[in-house]
């Protein structure tokens, strides 16, 4: 337990200096692009790079430093990081087009599909804390292990769970040959 979530804290470390690059290079860009924008400037383009340091690196050292023993999981992480760079993008591109003076009604799709990613996230990392974590249960025993297998793992993983419980043939998908054989071995070797 003590390394996953060692390695768990070392992902988020990475992830926030990722984000604080991305941060500083929206930074960078919005400086560039408007010191060519023959003195027209755009507040989206200015204060792109405020949308990964509010929503991103902030959160992600105030995780880190606060130091307690629930951190966001990989799905919640990943959904959050995309709706920051959907946000950041968005941010970008309405700052294009109001320096250059039009329009476009798909712009309102930016703002949407962030806000939508970001709930996303919130409800991954919701019910990863009342459903289960980690292979834990909510009251933190071991969860049902039937509902950790993916579909298509290999059929190894599956026989050493048959061998540990054989009523759990029903979980092999049909058409696998040669397993009688191994459900045998498994009912008769403890």
């Amino acid at each position: 337990m003590t390394l996953f979530t060692s390695d768990n804290r070392k992902n988020l470390q990475n992830n926030l200096f990722s984000q604080l690059c991305f941060c500083i290079f929206c930074a960078l860009f919005g400086a560039v692009y408007e010191c060519f924008s023959h003195e027209v400037y755009s507040g989206f383009m200015i204060y792109a790079f405020a949308v990964p340091l509010v929503l991103a690196v902030l959160p992600l050292a105030w995780i880190l430093w606060r130091d307690r023993g629930s951190l966001p999981v990989l799905q919640a992480r990943r959904l959050w990081n995309y709706g920051v760079i959907t946000l950041t993008v968005g941010s970008l591109f309405m700052g294009v087009l109001e320096i250059y003076g039009t329009t476009n009604r798909l712009a309102a799709a930016y703002p949407a599909a962030g806000a939508l990613l970001l709930g996303a996230a919130i409800a991954v990392q919701a019910c990863a804390k009342q459903g289960g974590k980690n292979g834990k249960d909510a009251d933190g025993g071991e969860a049902d292990r039937r509902a950790l297998l993916p579909a298509g793992s290999c059929c190894a993983m599956r026989q050493d769970i048959i061998k540990e419980e054989p009523d759990r043939r029903a979980l092999l998908p049909a058409g696998f040959d040669g397993l009688e054989e191994d459900f045998a071995a498994a009912d008769t070797n403890p």
